[in-house]
């Protein structure tokens, strides 16, 4: 590797970093990363052995700065959580897992409820459930939290037949993709 692209890795490592110590709130420090990784990616050759591992880092940047993006709330998004999760109650005494598996199981009762009645809130109301229990780097994703990746695809598209919003569709199906992705081998 020349030292031009050694220097962009590190770059894009380093830049990866800043973005999770920072709590992953900061979105510069992750499109700094994709920028160096890009930027490397045009200066190596195509046969090079480590343009693999490059194309790799640079795919898990790009999932990292989706979730990211899919998993931010808007105001109301974020009182309408806060109600939710109150309502749920105190989830503190739980592992990780528990708790992801009853904010789940509480958003696919909403999700069930909507397609019964057709009530837009309980559809709203289930995706942002889901949406809460996703991590917003790939690599944190817990292995029970596939499912939630899936409900969450399923409330997307949801939303998408029934409000018409070509978004909804779109992120649903690299939702799948990502979930898809991140399932390992064996998995059932």
């Amino acid at each position: 590797l020349t030292d031009e692209i050694a220097q962009l890795m590190r770059s894009a490592q380093e830049s990866f970093l800043l973005f999770k110590i920072r709590n992953e709130i900061e979105i510069a420090p992750l499109e700094n990363a994709i920028d160096a990784q890009r930027q490397a990616l045009e200066l190596i050759e195509n046969d090079h052995p480590k343009r693999s591992e490059l194309l790799d880092d640079l795919n898990r940047l790009l999932r990292s700065r989706f979730l990211h993006e899919v998993s931010r709330f808007d105001h109301a998004q974020l009182e309408r959580l806060n109600v939710l999760l109150e309502r749920i109650g105190d989830l503190s005494s739980m592992d990780r897992v528990a708790r992801i598996q009853e904010v789940a199981r509480i958003g696919v009762s909403f999700w069930s409820r909507y397609k019964s009645s057709g009530e837009l809130q309980d559809l709203e109301d289930a995706h942002i459930l889901f949406k809460y229990l996703l991590p917003t780097a790939p690599e944190d994703l817990h292995p029970s939290c596939l499912t939630c990746l899936d409900y969450l695809a399923i409330s997307l598209n949801s939303r998408f037949l029934r409000l018409d919003r070509l978004k909804d569709q779109e992120d649903a199906i690299t939702i799948e993709r990502i979930a898809l992705d991140l399932t390992p081998s064996g998995y059932p």
